[in-house]
């Protein structure tokens, strides 16, 4: 996939890229396989197709278990990525990026895309009963409690929120 240009040598008619999703905050990778892009060749404006697991074309590109994605040989040109899906726990990129295949990155372009952690504030309430309306009454037996019982916030409850990530990094 060369070609031969006047006084420049061998020049590459087509290129890898590999895309590569990152944490914005730790700049590791996320080793996710839910990330979803489509890619548009912006001379022709048409999207990029591959074929799927069940060989059905699709416009739609899902990273590996790496939290990468491999398009192998794609021609000279300016191509735009577009986020679909973000990775599970991320806030999805909502501006494309823009990038060029022009043959000067030694037969391999890599793309790097961030993505921010979702962060929030939880509030929870735990809730249990409470006997609200106690009524007496007096049997042969001995006083008979009737208790009424309403849902009410509890207090002093404590939780344990975990926050499970999977990056590249082994630590």
């Amino acid at each position: 996939d060369r070609l031969r240009s006047r006084g420049l040598g061998d020049v590459y008619k087509r290129q890898d890229m590999k895309l590569i999703k990152y944490d914005d905050g730790s700049n590791l990778s996320i080793l996710s396989q839910d990330a979803q892009f489509e890619i548009t060749n912006l001379q022709t404006n048409k999207k990029i197709t591959q074929k799927d697991e069940l060989g059905q074309e699709t416009t739609i590109f899902v990273t590996n278990d790496q939290g990468e994605i491999l398009l192998p040989k794609l021609p000279y040109g300016e191509y735009r990525i577009e986020e679909i899906k973000a990775p599970f726990g991320y806030l999805q990129l909502h501006k494309p990026v823009e990038f060029f295949i022009n043959g000067k990155n030694n037969g391999l372009l890599t793309v790097k895309i961030g993505n921010k952690i979702v962060k929030g504030q939880v509030d929870l309430t735990k809730t249990g009963e409470k006997v609200t309306v106690v009524e007496l009454e007096e049997t042969d037996y001995g006083m008979l409690y009737h208790t009424s019982v309403s849902q009410e916030p509890l207090k002093d409850v404590t939780f344990d929120i975990f926050c499970l990530l999977y990056t590249s990094d082994a630590a």
